[in-house]
């Protein structure tokens, strides 16, 4: 049995929480479930039109984060996207929490 813990959802929305702001090109996260067992965590992001994002900065980010996992982010795909996904961040959510501080 591994010692390590379980990177569970709370994790991946915290560590996406404290990320999301080092990249505002980002407009909307989103969390991909996976196996309860998967390591890995798969993230998909909404990139703005005109914006240049560093995906795999992105990922490392977050992974540095999240010790125990995996990290894949990817650009999400638009409308073909089939899997169900879970809204992580986005940045009126981001907005939203600068203006209650």
């Amino acid at each position: 049995m591994s010692t390590h813990r379980r990177t569970n959802v709370l994790d991946v929305v915290r560590a996406v929480t404290e990320v999301a702001p080092l990249h505002p090109g980002v407009a909307v996260w989103w969390y991909v479930p996976r196996l309860l067992h998967d390591p890995k965590i798969e993230l998909l992001v909404e990139v703005d039109r005109d914006a240049a994002v560093d995906i795999e900065q992105a990922a490392r980010d977050v992974g540095s984060r999240l010790q125990h996992a995996t990290i894949h982010v990817r650009p999400h795909p638009g409308a073909d996207e089939e899997r169900r996904l879970f809204k992580v961040v986005s940045r009126k959510s981001q907005e939203a929490e600068r203006g209650s501080q």
